[in-house]
């Protein structure tokens, strides 16, 4: 019979606590970006684009921040710091989505954002 550590099962639940803050943070990011610039939106250009995003990603930063959450806000800060590279990653793709950016963004600098956000 394996027995697991208090240690282990808490670090365990932290984890999850946060993955699921950082997920739920992410999917209304997209939800409300969609909704401003998906599918039959309207286009926008790369300023209404990025001041819409900043406001949203305020709005999905704040959501992340008040979730309850174990481990703390020091054990929290590694979670919310890879959400704020996503998000910004997610904004070159509604950029190249309204076609304000193509010219700009080149495969290779859109595959290097995409590594480093995987480091």
């Amino acid at each position: 019979m394996y027995l697991i550590s208090n240690g282990v099962f808490l670090q365990a639940t932290a984890e999850a606590n946060n993955l699921s803050a950082v997920a739920e943070a992410k999917e209304t990011y997209s939800h409300l970006m969609d909704s401003v610039c998906g599918g039959s939106r309207p286009y926008l250009s790369t300023a209404a684009l990025e001041e819409e995003h900043h406001r949203i990603k305020d709005k999905s930063m704040e959501l992340f921040t008040s979730k309850r959450k174990m481990g703390g806000t020091e054990f929290s800060e590694k979670y919310r710091e890879k959400l704020e590279q996503v998000l910004t990653l997610y904004l070159f793709s509604y950029c190249i989505f309204c076609s304000d950016l193509k010219p700009i963004l080149s495969l290779t600098s859109i595959l290097f954002s995409v590594k480093m956000s995987k480091n």
